[in-house]
């Protein structure tokens, strides 16, 4: 792995900072500048980590989300509100990697079932 060559701990690039990788990772090889790729992959890496931790607290809150019936869906929009009470739609979605639609349902089904 080119990682390596950089003595970088190996990590999946995400689709969306695919580009930002190889821009970097191109700078690094030909014109010998390795902070850009290095500083790339250490924010990749705290992003990667924040979202481990999120889905593991999300997981967490899994038990509460089967003792009062919530869907995958739901959870993972219940996760995210609780983390971030002002977070947008579009936030929710790219957050959840759900459809406006699927978010959508999901808050519509949480307010129905917080009547209940």
């Amino acid at each position: 792995m080119i990682q390596f060559e950089f003595s970088v701990v190996p990590s999946i690039v995400k689709k969306e900072a695919r580009t930002t990788y190889i821009t970097g990772l191109s700078s690094a090889q030909e014109e010998k500048h390795e902070n850009v790729f290095l500083s790339f992959m250490r924010e990749h890496h705290c992003s990667n980590l924040e979202d481990q931790i999120e889905e593991y607290k999300a997981s967490m809150d899994s038990v509460d989300n089967e003792t009062i019936n919530l869907s995958a869906s739901e959870g993972a929009v219940l996760a995210a509100i609780r983390k971030e009470r002002n977070r947008t739609i579009a936030e929710t979605m790219e957050r959840c990697g759900l459809s406006r639609a699927s978010v959508t349902r999901a808050i519509a089904s949480l307010k129905e079932k917080q009547k209940d």
